[in-house]
């Protein structure tokens, strides 16, 4: 199945931001349908955190307090959200 993907465009940033749909071409975002994060806090851990490779996954990785990030460029030059997720758990 093709995925599908909301774009999110940063005025910050100047970034376009890819984020996936949990199923099909609609409804909840996988950050949001998973882990109970919305797209902005996505964002903000992107600018905000320090990023890192991780050459195993093929992935960028990005932390602040809250948030872990795992993030790649697209071919498309927008940044393609894997999954973020609060840190330490509910």
């Amino acid at each position: 199945m093709k995925r599908a993907y909301r774009l999110i465009f940063d005025p910050v940033s100047g970034l376009i931001f890819r984020f996936t749909y949990e199923t099909g071409t609609g409804g909840p975002l996988h950050i949001e349908a998973r882990h109970g994060v919305m797209p902005e806090e996505a964002i903000a851990t992107f600018r905000d955190g320090p990023s890192t490779w991780d050459a195993a996954h093929k992935r960028f990785e990005t932390r602040t307090t809250t948030h872990t990030l795992y993030w790649a460029w697209h071919a498309s030059g927008s940044v393609l959200v894997i999954t973020c997720f609060p840190n330490g758990g509910p």
